[in-house]
């Protein structure tokens, strides 16, 4: 052995290589949040307003009070559910993006069973089985189209989206209409078919014990199991994964299978727990499945994280009313800061696929 030479830096404990494997995954979702935020205020002192005066007034509409933090944490659940189903399928490299439509037919599909199946406990687990069926058959229908019919799953499920939004909008105006009530919503459920609240007076019903088993159940499956190995193999590289012997067609339909389950299951979850009833474009108009894609993005598709940053859109949304009505800044404003925040991240992913190749 030569003297002269330095001795071989030793290698890093196990675990201080995950820990700083762990902070390069959040360090660049960190980044994008403060951006967003710092790119944001840029904005409001544009329009002539105090940036801090209107964070803090975001902040004290989303937690302020036990009112506020109730309906963000309400809020949050479809967010959740939404991100989770997403962030199966994009984990596989499948870009499922027709959420809201699954949610839809999942909400529809419960909102039946449970209003002409004799009220009770068994009335709630056939309408949460039957949102499952219809929202995974839906998901299943798209990658069926790509298995057999090369159709992109980004294309057909997002055209899917308004066949079932259409298809839902008409069977609650048509054929489930409330008699003599309103023409955009069916009659309400019995009460014996509904979840519990958890806390009187909010949004926040047992249906959220649900969400998180799909979260920690999500999560075993992609992290410790050998169908997980596969389906992350299967999104990092399809053509090696192939080649080590998973099957493409059967991976596709138990991906998308598994998405639309959890979203359908969403729809339905929202449906006995919040509004009782289907009320047209109540699972639609606030973006729940759009603001969930946006969560599986932030996160990189961990099912965690997905939680985590769920919790962190409906903050911003739920927290956009209070600072409209404290500082006449629009609550749109969330919206810009929610899109700067995915922008940053894709910029920073796509400049680091870049780098690599020029190397």
């Amino acid at each position: 052995m030569d003297r002269d030479q330095p001795p071989s830096p030793r290698p890093l404990p196990v675990f201080y290589q995950a820990v700083r494997a762990r902070l390069k995954d959040i360090l660049p979702i960190l980044l994008a949040l403060v951006g967003g935020f710092v790119i944001g205020g840029l904005i409001i002192l544009a329009a002539g307003h105090n940036p801090f005066t209107t964070y803090f007034a975001l902040l004290n509409g989303a937690v302020g009070d036990q009112y506020n933090l109730a309906s963000t944490l309400g809020r949050a659940i479809p967010i959740m559910g939404c991100g989770i189903a997403a962030a199966i399928a994009f984990k596989a490299g499948l870009f499922n993006i027709g959420i809201e439509g699954q949610l839809v037919l999942g909400g529809l599909a419960g909102t039946v069973v449970a209003l002409y199946f004799p009220p009770g406990p068994l009335a709630i687990l056939l309408a949460l089985l039957a949102a499952l069926i219809a929202g995974g058959s839906w998901a299943l229908l798209a990658g069926w189209f790509e298995t057999q019919f090369n159709v992109p799953i980004l294309i057909s499920t997002l055209m899917m989206n308004y066949i079932a939004v259409g298809f839902t909008s008409y069977m609650i105006s048509f054929p489930l209409i409330e008699p003599g009530g309103s023409r955009n919503q069916t009659p309400t459920l019995p009460e014996a078919t509904r979840f519990a609240k958890l806390i009187p007076g909010s949004s926040i019903h047992i249906g959220i014990i649900l969400i998180i088993l799909a979260v920690i159940l999500a999560a075993f499956i992609i992290y410790r199991t050998v169908s997980g190995y596969e389906l992350r193999m299967f999104g990092a590289n399809r053509q090696f994964a192939i080649s080590g012997g998973i099957r493409p067609t059967r991976m596709v339909l138990a991906v998308m299978l598994c998405s639309g389950m959890v979203a359908g299951l969403t729809g339905a979850i929202q449906v006995l727990g919040v509004h009782y009833r289907l009320i047209d474009t109540a699972l639609t108009l606030p973006s729940y499945a759009w603001t969930g894609v946006m969560a599986a993005i932030l996160s990189n598709n961990n099912p965690i994280g997905v939680v985590i940053a769920s919790l962190f859109f409906s903050a911003i949304q739920t927290g956009a009313a209070g600072m409209e009505r404290a500082t006449e800044v629009p609550f749109q404003l969330s919206y810009v800061v929610q899109a700067l925040m995915i922008i940053l991240i894709a910029v920073r992913a796509t400049l680091k696929i870049t780098f690599k190749r020029e190397r």
